[in-house]
C-alpha cells in the first residue's frame, strides 16, 4: 500500500484528492449553464493534487513509490529517495535543486535522525551526505547554504563523515564571496541563529566564524551573542582587520557595542582609530564620525602623542573646516588631552 508524508505537518498516511476548483462551484457552472459538455470538460482539466487531511496543505510527498524491500524503514526510504532526486537534477538546475533540498529539510523535522543506522540505512544515509557535500560547493550561494543546512541535520553521532561535514560548514561559514544577494540573512534564514552558535562548539566552526567577522561583521550582529564569544585578543585581530579592510563594519561593530567594551579593548580600538585618522580622508564627514567614535570610546592618555600626530597633519594639510572641527574636538576634550588648541596643535610641539 502506497504510503505519503506531509512535509508541513508530519501526518503519515493516504491523501485526499481534492481539485483547485471546488465541486460546488463545478455544479454551479453547471447548472447556470446547463450543457453536459462544459461540465465534462471542468471536470477532466480542473488539475487535482495530493491534499493532507491534517493541515489541509499540498505537500503529501509519497515515500513509497519505489520498490523497497520489506526491512527498510522510514529513514532509509528517505534517504534513498532523496538521493536518487539530488542525483537525477541538472547541475544547471539550481532552481529544481533549491526545490529539493528544501523539501529534504522539512522532512527531517517530522522524521528525525535515528541514533543506531543498521546497514542498509546506512548505505542510503551516505549516499544522500555524498551528494549533498557536492552540493555544498555549489557556486549558487543560496543551494550550498541549504545543503550546509541538509549536512547539518545529516551530522550524527554514527555517520563516520562528520569531520568533512564540519569542514564544509566552516568553510562555507567562513567564506564571503563577492555576490548580489545578502550571503549574511541567507546563512541566518537557513541554518538558524540558534544553531550556528551551537555549531560553533565545534573550533573550527568557531575560527571560520572569526575569519567572516574579521572582514565583515554582520554575520556576527545579526547573532547577537554576549560580547564575550569571542575573548579579547580574538577582538583584537578582529578590530585590527577592520580597520584596514572595512571602516564602516568597524563602525557598525563599535555602534552594535553602544560603545560597551572591556577597557583593555576599548583602548586598543581608540589607538587603532588614532592612528589611521589621518589615512581616512580626504572626507570631511567621515574624519567628523571618526573623531565622534574616538571621543565616545574615550582618548587613552597613554596615547596623547599619537592623537597629536594624526590631528597635526591633518590640521596642516586641510581646509579651514577642518582646522575648525579639530579645535573644537581639543577643547571638548581638554580633561584628557591637557593642552588648549593652539599648544597641542603647535608645529614644533611634542608631548
Amino acid at each position: 500500500m502506497e504510503k505519503y508524508i506531509c512535509t508541513d505537518c508530519g501526518y503519515q498516511g493516504r491523501p485526499t484528492k481534492i481539485g483547485r476548483i471546488k465541486i460546488i462551484k463545478e455544479l454551479l457552472i453547471w447548472f447556470l449553464f446547463r450543457v453536459v459538455d462544459v461540465f465534462y470538460f471542468l471536470w477532466k482539466t480542473c488539475p487535482r493534487y495530493n491534499t493532507c487531511p491534517k493541515c489541509k496543505n499540498n505537500s503529501m510527498l509519497e515515500i513509497f513509490c519505489m520498490e523497497f524491500p520489506a526491512y527498510y524503514s522510514l529513514y532509509a526510504r528517505v534517504y534513498t529517495l532523496a538521493f536518487l532526486s539530488l542525483q537525477r537534477t541538472s547541475i544547471q538546475d539550481t532552481e529544481t535543486q533549491k526545490l529539493i533540498l528544501k523539501e529534504i529539510t522539512n522532512l527531517f523535522k517530522f522524521v528525525g535522525n535515528p541514533i543506531d543506522l543498521v546497514l542498509h540505512e546506512i548505505d542510503s544515509f551516505d549516499q544522500l551526505t555524498s551528494q549533498t557535500l557536492i552540493l555544498s560547493e555549489s557556486e549558487d550561494f543560496e543551494v550550498a547554504t541549504l545543503a550546509i543546512g541538509v549536512l547539518d541535520r545529516l551530522n550524527i553521532p554514527t555517520n563516520k563523515q562528520k569531520e568533512e561535514i564540519n569542514k564544509r560548514i566552516a568553510n562555507h561559514i567562513g567564506s564571503i564571496k563577492k555576490t548580489k544577494e545578502d550571503q549574511d540573512k541567507i546563512i541566518i534564514k537557513i541554518l538558524g541563529a540558534k544553531r550556528i552558535i551551537k555549531l560553533c562548539d565545534d573550533q573550527a566552526i568557531k575560527n571560520a566564524l572569526l575569519a567572516r567577522t574579521q572582514l565583515s561583521p554582520n554575520l556576527y550582529i545579526m547573532l547577537d551573542v554576549p560580547i564575550n564569544f569571542f575573548d579579547t585578543n580574538e577582538f583584537q585581530k578582529i578590530f585590527q582587520s577592520l580597520v584596514l579592510a572595512n571602516r564602516a563594519g568597524l563602525i557598525k561593530l563599535i555602534k552594535h557595542f553602544n560603545y560597551k567594551m572591556p577597557l583593555k579593548l576599548k583602548e586598543y580600538v581608540s589607538f587603532l582609530m588614532i592612528c589611521s585618522l589621518y589615512y581616512d580622508l580626504p572626507n570631511y564627514k567621515r574624519t567628523e564620525v571618526w573623531l565622534g567614535i574616538i571621543e565616545k570610546l574615550g582618548i587613552p592618555k597613554s596615547h596623547i602623542s599619537e592623537l597629536q600626530v594624526s590631528l597635526k597633519n591633518i590640521y596642516y594639510t586641510q581646509g579651514k573646516e577642518y582646522k575648525k572641527m579639530i579645535e573644537k574636538f581639543i577643547q571638548r576634550n581638554n580633561k584628557y588631552i591637557g593642552y588648549p588648541p593652539q599648544q597641542f596643535l603647535k608645529k614644533n610641539q611634542n608631548i
